[in-house]
């Protein structure tokens, strides 16, 4: 049933993330993954605490899986946060960027490495809101990843190419249905908690 409480009217999609490397030289791999992504298919703003990239769907996660891409293949820790929005009344700001074709400028053939993910989805003011979430949570077992369920999110684990392609696909079929909604992923790559649970088997 399509969302007739948040009828947002706004097709652009936008995320708000944080990368955090866990290195004293967090500032060069940070400012390095952002220079390493091409980013011309999107409007994109950092701050002193985050950055904002909008646009069209293919190309916001596109962009974001290349900047978690490039942060993790330092071999560093790296925690992505970030919170997927699309239909958001009165979102208007960036809509050049719409006119873009679906074509991905990010090459993400090096995205095999294990990460683990934390994420949530909210349909805003859909009656069948649990229906939806269940389905995507069933399509990431279908990809062949480790799917827990956890308080207040689900937890997927495998490659980040499968990942990102799972986060992706449960936004954009959700977001088909309903006008207005939000995504939140927290992910995780290279993380000592992982190698320490490996050395223990």
């Amino acid at each position: 049933m399509e969302n007739q409480v948040c009828n947002g009217t706004s097709k652009i999609v936008g995320c708000r993330f944080s990368v955090h490397p866990m290195t004293d030289d967090f500032v060069s791999v940070i400012l390095g993954a952002l220079e390493e992504v091409d980013t011309s298919k999107v409007w994109m703003k950092t701050d002193d605490v985050s950055t904002c990239v909008r646009g069209r769907l293919p190309h916001v996660f596109d962009v974001t899986q290349a900047i978690f891409a490039q942060a993790a293949k330092t071999g560093h820790h790296v925690a992505f946060s970030g919170t997927y929005s699309v239909g958001c009344p009165g979102d208007t700001e960036g809509d050049v960027y719409m006119s873009e074709d679906d074509t991905k400028m990010n090459n993400q053939d090096d995205m095999d490495q294990y990460t683990a993910c934390d994420f949530a989805l909210y349909p805003l003011g859909s009656d069948s809101y649990m229906e939806m979430i269940m389905e995507q949570i069933e399509a990431a077992k279908q990809r062949g990843l480790e799917v827990e369920s956890i308080h207040y999110a689900t937890k997927l684990r495998g490659e980040a190419r499968e990942i990102f392609a799972t986060l992706e696909n449960a936004f954009a079929v959700t977001q088909e249905h309903n006008s207005h909604v939000v995504m939140t992923a927290s992910i995780s790559a290279n993380s000592p908690s992982h190698q320490k649970e490996n050395d223990d088997e």
